[in-house]
């Protein structure tokens, strides 16, 4: 664990028991104290103000949000969300997360995968999962101060989750770094309603923009349908390779996706990682366990849910809160194996 990490941790858990409140001391107090960089705690600061644990006044400095010294009164959050997600790692490492987070402070944490009405009093906050229901019944029905999204956007509502944009940039950028200058993306869902690969494909939108000498060719992939197999994934990775002779490197919009292409490039006697590098997006536990060991972006499951928790606390704690901001956490690149250095 980094010193930024160690700090970090340290502080909010003083904000949170209540023993740090008001102004805190300065950059130059904590570099002394904890024998770090201005940089270190300045990047520290910047994580505890954007979870909402501080804010800062102009000459004056940071001081501690007291909403979480206040007493929260208790309550129901319920979270909607398909049964398929909890298949899904990420969503499982988030929602395990939230619950943890909101059960320190004695809210509890409900889950619901239909529109079934739930027993007992109404919940006081809901969290939608990548769509908000159109028809909910009356007893599930949150105002939008009080209501929340995780990989959905919708005006007036806050919303959280991984910048996926910044993600699917970095990334191509890595590959740009390499001297790959013929990229392939394999995209996934860019023919429905708007959804966060959306996101990634503006970062892709970005990157050719930034990189005229670069040729990208998108090849998507229609994922939700109901006929979704593992033979229609392979058709669209299949048709990627064909229509693009010569590319040397592909991104596939999730780790899944890039295992498909790997799969159709050793039925097509092409070596992946030496033919045509790899890269993709999850980082699926499996990734790391593959020949090559696939270089992809992990999403921060555990500090999206910390941010969402904060801003149920102070819906809990009865703050009024106005802002409907999105909270997007920037993702990080895992470099392994699957991309070969051209130059």
């Amino acid at each position: 664990m980094s010193s930024a990490e160690n700090i970090y941790n340290e502080l909010k858990a003083q904000i949170r028991s209540g023993r740090l409140k008001g102004r805190l001391p300065s950059i130059r107090e904590y570099t002394g104290r904890y024998e770090v960089s201005h940089c270190t705690v300045q990047k520290v600061l910047e994580q505890l103000k954007f979870q909402s644990y501080i804010y800062g006044i102009k000459g004056k400095g940071f001081f501690v949000n007291e909403t979480f010294s206040r007493k929260v009164s208790g309550g129901e959050v319920v979270l909607f969300s398909p049964f398929s997600f909890f298949q899904n790692p990420f969503y499982l490492r988030l929602f395990t997360h939230i619950k943890t987070r909101l059960a320190e402070t004695g809210i509890r944490f409900l889950i619901q995968t239909g529109n079934e009405r739930m027993p007992g009093k109404s919940p006081r906050a809901a969290v939608f999962v990548e769509k908000i229901a159109e028809e909910l019944p009356e007893s599930l029905k949150i105002p939008p101060e009080r209501t929340f999204t995780v990989n959905c956007r919708k005006e007036g509502i806050r919303s959280f989750g991984a910048d996926n944009r910044a993600g699917a940039r970095m990334i191509l950028e890595y590959l740009y770094e390499c001297g790959h200058r013929r990229i392939g993306v394999l995209a996934r869902d860019l023919d429905i309603n708007w959804n966060f690969f959306y996101d990634r494909y503006e970062g892709v939108r970005e990157f050719m923009k930034a990189h005229g000498d670069c040729s990208v060719a998108v090849e998507n992939h229609s994922g939700f349908m109901e006929q979704d197999s593992m033979e229609r994934q392979e058709e669209t990775a299949m048709r990627l390779l064909e229509k693009n002779h010569g590319i040397t490197a592909v991104f596939a919009f999730t780790d899944v996706l890039a295992l498909t292409l790997m799969r159709v490039m050793h039925r097509t006697g092409l070596l992946p990682g030496e033919d045509i590098s790899l890269a993709g997006y999850d980082n699926r536990d499996f990734s790391g366990l593959l020949t090559p060991s696939l270089t992809t972006v992990e999403e921060p499951a555990e500090k999206i849910a910390d941010s969402l928790a904060v801003q149920l606390q102070r819906v809990f704690s009865g703050e009024k809160i106005f802002e409907t901001d999105n909270f997007l956490e920037p993702p990080e690149l895992i470099v392994r194996n699957s991309v070969r250095i051209l130059s």
